[in-house]
């Protein structure tokens, strides 16, 4: 059993317990950490699509989809610009896809 028994813990790194978990239990952290890549915008367009498809919105269908990839597009530029502060600061800010999703919803909003 313990041969093919495998954990997966997965922590956000933008919760404030984060960093406190990391040093209390330094073996958890110290295994290995996948960082996943950033969406595409044809990707953020299709989850916004997705989420926003069954919202009424008073608008024209081509309208509406120009909402659906300017969505994608804040999202493609606050991650370029994470980067760019990253470079500058030397300060990691983190843009997940928890982060588009909360977008979206405060357009329902």
């Amino acid at each position: 059993l313990k041969d093919n028994l495998h954990v997966c813990l997965c922590f956000s790194p933008v919760n404030a317990k984060f960093p406190i978990r990391a040093q209390k239990f330094p073996a958890v952290f110290n295994v290995s950490i996948n960082w996943f890549m950033s969406w595409p915008v044809d990707a953020l367009v299709a989850v916004s699509t997705a989420f926003l498809s069954a919202y009424k919105i008073d608008c024209a269908k081509d309208e509406r989809q120009k909402l659906y990839e300017l969505l994608g597009s804040f999202q493609a530029q606050v991650r370029e610009t994470c980067e760019l502060y990253i470079a500058r600061m030397r300060k990691y800010v983190y843009v997940t896809p928890k982060s588009f999703l909360c977008l979206i919803d405060f357009y329902k909003s």
